[in-house]
């Protein structure tokens, strides 16, 4: 599993210059295995579990990196549970952090705008329905 050492150091400098903040953070939490059409060539790296998505712009995948042209996108999961314990250290008791699915935090938070998004037929809401891939991180300072 991958360290979020981005995010890491963003909430590390947002809690030294604002430590008053709450914050919330959404993700990719999972990602499909990369879509790859089948190669000759030998493949420059070695592979890892949880490896990022290597994506262009013409909406190929790539093995890795350092086969992909350039512009491409590289698109890791982010691993919330780790996120959050790196959040808990870095706040310690002044903040009550937490992390839960992109949809259980649209209807805690944004119900009108769920519900305005409903189909009054089937109930489907893009809003909860779609991306259930994504998890949000929050920090709320005490």
């Amino acid at each position: 599993t991958w360290v979020p050492s981005v995010a890491f150091g963003v909430l590390k400098h947002i809690s030294k210059v604002r430590p008053n903040s709450s914050v919330a953070l959404a993700d990719f939490d999972y990602l499909p295995p990369p879509d790859l059409i089948p190669s000759e060539k030998k493949r420059k790296s070695q592979w890892a579990t949880g490896e990022p998505i290597v994506t262009c712009m013409d909406g190929r995948d790539h093995e890795c990196y350092l086969d992909a042209p350039p512009f491409c996108d590289v698109l890791f999961a982010t691993d919330f549970a780790k996120l959050s314990t790196l959040a808990k250290k870095i706040w310690g008791t002044n903040a009550e952090v937490s992390n839960m699915k992109q949809s259980e935090f649209l209807e805690l938070y944004g119900n009108d705008e769920v519900n305005a998004t409903k189909s009054w037929l089937t109930g489907y809401s893009p809003l909860i329905h779609d991306f259930g891939n994504c998890s949000v991180l929050t920090i709320r300072t005490q």
